[in-house]
């Protein structure tokens, strides 16, 4: 009974909470697939985001999947683990990043400024 208990809260539980997440990434793929005709770069902007988003998640789920086990059975020596867990907590957070950034390039950067701008507004710009 305990076996399962910890079974379930190590590698099921996380598995389970990310499914929305992973769920709504793979909506972004196929969102962006069915509008690639509409607008080819912000589709590919949109893809390549929610891959790398994707990657940074599946990655860091199973690192903490898979890290319990493989300190419980002493797999890999600790330095390996350390030196592991070290340049996961440097890249992934930087992929998680570089991600949004092409999600608000996306959104943002390919209007023109005449589609932003208001006809006839008496507003002026700060600068």
């Amino acid at each position: 009974m305990d076996d399962t208990r910890v079974m379930f809260q190590l590698v099921l539980l996380p598995i389970l909470l990310q499914i929305p997440a992973l769920l709504l990434m793979l909506v972004g793929v196929i969102l962006a697939l069915i509008y690639w005709r509409q607008n080819a770069k912000v589709s590919l902007l949109v893809i390549v985001a929610m891959t790398l988003l994707l990657v940074v998640s599946v990655s860091s789920m199973l690192q903490r999947v898979l890290l319990p086990f493989l300190i419980d059975t002493q797999w890999w020596a600790s330095l390996r683990i350390s030196r592991l867990t070290s340049c996961l907590g440097i890249v992934l957070p930087l992929l998680n990043a570089v991600a949004l950034g092409l999600l608000l390039r996306a959104a943002f950067a390919w209007r023109k400024k005449a589609d932003v701008e208001i006809e006839g507004s008496e507003f002026e710009s700060p600068a």
